[in-house]
């Protein structure tokens, strides 16, 4: 069932992908050939293999607000369930908090988006 919900929610999410990495700054690009080049950074908690090259991310409606906002810093727990990220910690019932990473080997994780 959740397999199921994260490939519907890749199809209907903005993919971008990793173009380049410096640290935590990750420049992303749209692959849809609209060309939407972005610069951000991204921290990870949890997380034993980073994103890097030709990796994608797949953008939840909320990261989208965030960048309307101004904002281009976020943090991630691969660890579900972190004080500071929104309750419910449950992808099938608030999937607008997480974001979805696909390595370029097909593997696939999902991160919690965590606050302050």
């Amino acid at each position: 069932m959740l397999e199921t919900a994260i490939r519907k929610a890749k199809e209907l999410r903005v993919k971008f992908t990793v173009v380049n990495r410096n640290d935590d700054i990750y420049q992303i690009c749209t692959t849809d050939h609209c060309g939407r080049m972005l610069s951000l950074e991204l921290c990870f908690y949890k997380l034993g293999r980073l994103p890097d090259y030709n990796d994608n991310l797949y953008f939840s409606e909320n990261l989208f607000d965030g960048l309307n906002e101004g904002l281009y810093s976020y943090q991630f727990s691969a660890e579900i369930g972190w004080p500071c990220a929104r309750q419910p910690h449950d992808f099938l019932l608030n999937p607008k908090e997480f974001l979805i990473l696909e390595y370029s080997d097909g593997t696939t994780t999902l991160l919690e988006e965590v606050y302050g």
